[in-house]
């Protein structure tokens, strides 16, 4: 009995010493300087020269998220003669509504380079710098637990401007060609709204047991979102599904109040967005608006 108990000391001891994050530094895909979290369960890298998350797996298992086969290891500014937006793939955060900037993405702000700190509780800082074309700067805290598949990304953006400014936190995440991806349906009125041109074949979203499930179409490309203040979308792929998770916050939403959307790619680029808005928040001069999404793999 006193064996057992020995032994059973030492194998949950070991297992406590186990569970920690180790933070590393590398070069991933031709990126210098990248940053991993690692948990012995799951990884999540950073690419700071191109400011974004550009990794989030299991250990050895497959990218959850698109990259770029035709960017990777490049910059803008290793490619200035590039006149469209560069679309690294990859998780990033930008400021909604979009119709008050249009289109492209301000340069500045993606791919805008971030500075990395690691901080003493195993989490790491992403700090971007002001532009000077929005007048924001973007900051994002990412905190993995040390036992299990979660992540807490906490997208901030701050007003770098002189002036008030109205703006949301936007997260987009690009996820590499899922089988499906879904997000929870309205509560009221229609399960989901058409946020641009949808010419897609029908089959492409429908609803599911009170989810709008979309398939990626190869053709045609759309976009739908919903209200629910579950705020929440998945992908599915291989087995694996790919969850996050954003706290709600009372306030008026972009794009008819839809806190939650999905993108979708042609076969041009196979991807599928996951997008979650916080609230419009009024933004004083060195004031910050933010979201808080919770990350999760299973099988």
């Amino acid at each position: 009995m006193r064996l057992f108990a020995i032994y059973t000391f030492v194998l949950l001891s070991t297992r406590f010493c186990q569970a920690e994050v180790r933070i590393t530094t590398l070069d991933y895909h031709g990126w210098r300087e990248c940053t991993r979290l690692e948990n012995g369960i799951v990884e999540l890298i950073v690419a700071p020269k191109i400011g974004r998350i550009i990794r989030y797996s299991y250990v050895g298992g497959q990218n959850v998220l698109w990259e770029n086969s035709e960017l990777l290891g490049k910059t803008v500014a290793s490619a200035p003669d590039r006149k469209e937006w560069a679309n690294f793939g990859g998780d990033k955060v930008w400021n909604a509504p979009q119709d008050r900037w249009n289109w492209p993405p301000d340069p500045e702000l993606d791919p805008g380079t971030q500075t990395i700190t690691v901080l003493s509780d195993q989490s790491i800082l992403m700090v971007g710098k002001g532009s000077s074309k929005t007048g924001i700067a973007i900051r994002r805290h990412v905190k993995m637990s040390a036992d299990s598949t979660e992540v807490v990304v906490t997208n901030t953006i701050v007003n770098t401007s002189t002036s008030n400014q109205n703006w949301s936190v936007w997260e987009i995440a690009q996820v590499d060609d899922p089988e499906t991806a879904s997000i929870p349906r309205s509560l009221k009125g229609d399960p989901f709204v058409v946020l641009m041109d949808n010419k897609a074949p029908a089959r492409t979203v429908t609803l599911v047991s009170g989810q709008v499930v979309v398939r990626r179409d190869s053709k045609k490309n759309g976009k739908v979102g919903t209200s629910n203040p579950l705020g929440m979308a998945r992908s599915m792929k291989n087995g694996v599904t790919f969850e996050m998770r954003l706290i709600d916050q009372p306030g008026t939403y972009p794009d008819k109040e839809c806190r939650q959307q999905i993108y979708w790619n042609d076969d041009g680029a196979k991807y599928v967005e996951l997008e979650l808005l916080g609230p419009i928040k009024v933004l004083r001069p060195d004031a910050a608006a933010n979201t808080v999404v919770k990350w999760s793999l299973s099988k």
